[in-house]
């Protein structure tokens, strides 16, 4: 975060891409992969602050939190973790952060398809949705069939993406990455207001112990 606000973006997302092409602890998969993650998820937050500098106007009320620890209000010991949740007045994005190198395909609702491998990401995503809008529900404006929470996989990596899903499931999680992601921000700005921002401020000082 401190390189970006000194260096920008470009040269931030340079640097991030250098990291992942390291071939330093490579034996160590584990710290590989959690470095990998955190790398990703950084990006995330640096394109969601970009966006933010850059359409001060239209982004007055949002905010966003990183590694929101829920409870399942149903199983008060069942507990789950977002990446990343950016509240808007039109949409909630809950986005899950996937930093996966070399070729990978996107199929069905969303799982991730890495050689012999298959991560379903839908799934899991979809739960921590569902956890979140149990929190935030009563921060409606509108009626419950209007879309207001957007499913997104923030996918920055080494190597290609083909997603050969269907349109429809191509919309319901989104394949968004630093160059995409504000280009579905400007997409949904004129969508209709569906959030009360300060419910769901109250809400998420609520959930992060404040």
């Amino acid at each position: 975060m401190d390189y970006y606000k000194k260096y920008g973006k470009t040269k931030t997302i340079e640097i991030a891409y250098n990291m992942l092409k390291s071939s330093k602890h490579k034996e160590d998969k584990s710290f590989v992969s959690n470095v990998h993650g955190e790398i990703c998820e950084v990006i995330a937050c640096i394109t969601i602050m970009d966006y933010m500098k850059h359409n001060p106007k239209q982004t007055k009320d949002w905010f966003y939190m990183k590694g929101l620890i829920l409870k399942d209000l149903t199983n008060f010991n069942k507990f789950t973790e977002i990446d990343i949740v950016l509240y808007t007045p039109q949409m909630v994005y809950v986005i899950e952060c996937k930093c996966y190198s070399g070729a990978k395909t996107l199929i069905n609702e969303c799982t991730i398809v890495r050689g012999n491998t298959e991560i379903d990401v839908y799934a899991q995503h979809k739960l921590h949705t569902q956890f979140l809008e149990e929190h935030i529900k009563y921060g409606r404006s509108t009626a419950e069939n209007t879309l207001a929470t957007q499913l997104v996989l923030f996918n920055f990596s080494v190597g290609t993406t083909q997603d050969i899903r269907s349109s429809k499931n191509r919309i319901f999680m989104i394949n968004a990455n630093h160059e995409t992601l504000p280009k579905l921000f400007d997409f949904n700005k004129n969508l209709a207001t569906v959030w009360d921002m300060n419910f769901l401020r109250k809400v998420n000082k609520i959930l992060i112990g404040g």
